[in-house]
């Protein structure tokens, strides 16, 4: 579990797979932004730490070409509030995610799983 605050998702999931082995696939579609992040995306405005994050994670990651790139910045974007990346066991995620909206946690979402491999790789399915 880490908090993303400051390397943004991709660099703290950067940072989870490559210290434990493995890889990762990220889902697009079950991602919630805070409100307002994509107008200003789209717009192009990020902090210089963005590029930075972009910079130390990107190697390892890779997009698939749906994937648009006000999302794909996003992924790297310092500006969080505080949101938790938990990595569980495949079988332990829905009761995980039961029990934190039970508790309040309104935004628990699966957004993705660990693979096999040394990558990310980020997929829009729908």
């Amino acid at each position: 579990c880490t908090d993303v605050t400051g390397f943004g998702f991709l660099g703290h999931l950067y940072e989870m797979v490559v210290h434990s082995g493995v890889g990762a696939v990220v889902f697009t579609e079950n991602l919630t932004f805070l409100p307002g992040a994509r107008k200003y995306a789209e717009m192009g405005l990020f902090p210089a730490v963005t590029y930075e994050n972009v910079d130390y994670a990107s190697a390892c990651v890779s997009f698939s070409p749906d994937v648009d790139e006000a999302t794909r910045m996003l992924l790297f974007d310092p500006q969080t509030s505080g949101g938790l990346l938990i990595a569980v066991e495949e079988r332990k995620a829905p009761s995980l995610l039961e029990r934190l909206r039970k508790g309040g946690v309104h935004w628990a979402f699966e957004a993705g799983k660990i693979t096999s491999g040394s990558s990310i790789e980020v997929l829009r399915r729908e």
